[in-house]
C-alpha cells in the first residue's frame, strides 16, 4: 500500500451511525431522540475522529425548527380559544 505524505492511511474514515440516525429522526420530528442522538454523536465523532459532525449539528437545527414550530402552533391554537 502507498502511504500519503502525511502518514496517514489511505483508508477514508466512517460517518458515524448515530449522526445519521439522529439526522433521519430530527427529519422525522422524533425531537427528544434526536437530541439525544445527536449529543452522542457528536461525542463519539470527536473522540474517534469520525465523520458526521455536519449531519449531527443539522439534527440539532432541526430539532430546534420543529420545537419551535411546535410552540407557533400551540401559541396559536391557544389565542384562539379565548
Amino acid at each position: 500500500m502507498i502511504e500519503p505524505p502525511d502518514g496517514q492511511s489511505l483508508q477514508q474514515k466512517s460517518t458515524n451511525g448515530w449522526a445519521i440516525a439522529a439526522f433521519v429522526l430530527a427529519l422525522l420530528g422524533g425531537i427528544l431522540l434526536s437530541v439525544i442522538f445527536a449529543i452522542v454523536a457528536l461525542t463519539q465523532i470527536r473522540r474517534r475522529g469520525q465523520r458526521g459532525y455536519d449531519l449531527a449539528i443539522a439534527a440539532l437545527a432541526l430539532s430546534a425548527v420543529w420545537v419551535a414550530l411546535l410552540v407557533a402552533v400551540f401559541g396559536y391554537a391557544a389565542t384562539r380559544t379565548r
